[in-house]
């Protein structure tokens, strides 16, 4: 929090030499309170999966990619414990020029902080390049983040956590839906949820972003405040179980009288048997014919050795599976499950998505 004298209210321009040069939102007050209480409970898991391993408590590093008068920055310092170091970045030099006024001011340790003037993009690819990975990134722009999205997800540690703020709602929200479809990849629909569906849509286009980096999301707490959403989400490094991805993906068919909807997914997990299992099945139940009419103890340990064989190819077909799909199952594209119009209303339905299911 920006130091203030007893009885005095002091706002994060006030020891800049020319107040109002850089800018500063107190409404967004809310957003970095949250933030904060996020983070702290992100340390404290993933100090415990750690523990859970075997391995020793550790800090973190934050990078502020668009850190402006670094007000946030210096409440992340000053706020949150086991913090080893903070990056602050923002290409204005003014605005860096006030940054560091104001870490100094507050009394955070010079060895604890970096601050940088530079795009923010360059700057993350960068660190990726450098092997210099983060914890935690911070993206709150003015607009959309979509710029930086893909170099923040690459900027991560394996189970780094990823807080975005995202403030174009009236693109989100279906006011301008062709733009929303450019931008996001995905069609809004006019409703009362918008916002809920605002947030799917913004999940589902950084899954996709995570995927091509062989990574997942989890989403942590999702959030659409006033004017804004803001999302906080755990980055996994996890190719796998990247091909799951396509399960938690789907359209959304709306009434355009009554608001009614279905959900249509992009795929399914359906039963499946091993071409080995059904190979080895066929050939069992072709000598099993054979035996009808012999009982003696060599057939039956000769049934024993095959079922022995069936029960391993099994096991080495589970293990090949492991994080694709669930036992004796496949992933593969999803039936069309809609109807032809609104079952309440017979009105038209129109199609949006797709979105995080």
């Amino acid at each position: 929090m920006i130091k203030k004298e007893k009885g005095k209210k002091r706002i994060a321009n006030e020891i800049n030499e020319d107040p109002g040069a850089v800018f500063y939102n107190p409404v967004q007050e809310f957003n970095r309170d949250i933030s904060i209480a996020v983070i702290r409970e992100h340390i404290k898991v993933t100090n415990e999966e750690r523990a859970a391993k075997g391995k020793e408590e550790r800090d973190i590093t934050i990078l502020e990619a668009l850190a402006a008068t670094g007000l946030r920055s210096v409440r992340y310092m000053k706020e949150i414990d086991k913090v080893e170091k903070i990056v602050c970045n923002d290409w204005d030099p003014v605005a860096v020029e006030l940054m560091n006024k104001n870490l100094e001011h507050n009394g955070v340790p010079a060895e604890k902080y970096e601050t940088f003037a530079q795009d923010a993009v360059h700057l993350m690819n960068k660190m990726r390049a450098d092997k210099r990975l983060f914890d935690v990134i911070d993206l709150d722009p003015y607009g959309t983040a979509i710029p930086f999205l893909e170099s923040a997800i690459g900027a991560l540690r394996n189970g780094g956590l990823l807080a975005v703020t995202f403030t174009d709602m009236a693109v989100l929200c279906a006011r301008r839906p062709h733009v929303c479809a450019y931008k996001y990849g995905s069609a809004p629909l006019p409703n009362r949820y918008c916002h809920e569906f605002a947030l799917r849509m913004v999940l589902n286009m950084i899954n996709q972003m995570a995927n091509r980096h062989g990574r997942i999301i989890e989403p942590v707490l999702s959030l659409t405040v006033d004017f804004y959403l803001r999302l906080f989400i755990r980055v996994r490094e996890s190719p796998i179980r990247c091909h799951r991805s396509i399960l938690k993906s789907s359209h959304v068919y709306q009434c355009q009288d009554c608001e009614s909807h279905w959900f249509q997914p992009m795929g399914r997990e359906v039963p499946y048997q091993p071409k080995s299992q059904r190979d080895l099945g066929k050939k069992y139940k072709s000598q099993g014919k054979k035996r009808d009419n012999k009982a003696s103890k060599d057939d039956n340990d000769e049934a024993q050795e095959e079922t022995n064989q069936i029960e391993e190819v099994n096991d080495k077909d589970e293990e090949a599976k492991q994080g694709e799909a669930t036992e004796q199952t496949r992933i593969t594209q999803a039936r069309v499950a809609v109807p032809s119009k609104c079952k309440v209303c017979d009105g038209i339905l129109v199609i949006g998505g797709p979105i995080w299911n």
